[in-house]
């Protein structure tokens, strides 16, 4: 599939943006897109607290790797956050254009 709205101008891409938002699949795929991304940062700063207070207070092993493994998830819910949106406003320029 074609990424057309990356090669968009930002105009154009807030354009687009405003009107997916105004359609029912917009307002949902918002809705669960902006629920990801609060979980995405909510893992990023625990295991950020997690990482320096195993490190700070010379914790196990375990507890240093449960740290990273949940810097590693929310890293991962970040790039689906951004991924599922271009996709998304992609295939509506896509359909619409």
């Amino acid at each position: 599939m074609k990424v057309k709205y990356l090669r968009l101008s930002k105009e154009e891409r807030k354009k687009v943006k405003e009107k997916y938002y105004q359609t029912e699949t917009g307002k949902y795929v918002k809705k669960k897109l902006i629920s990801s991304l609060i979980c995405a940062i909510g893992c990023l700063l625990f295991s950020a607290y997690l990482i320096t207070d195993a490190f700070i207070n010379n914790l196990s092993t375990f507890e240093k790797v449960y740290g990273f493994m949940i810097l590693i998830v929310g890293m991962f819910l970040l790039i689906a956050y951004r991924k599922i949106y271009v996709r998304k406003i992609n295939e509506y320029v896509i359909k619409n254009k």
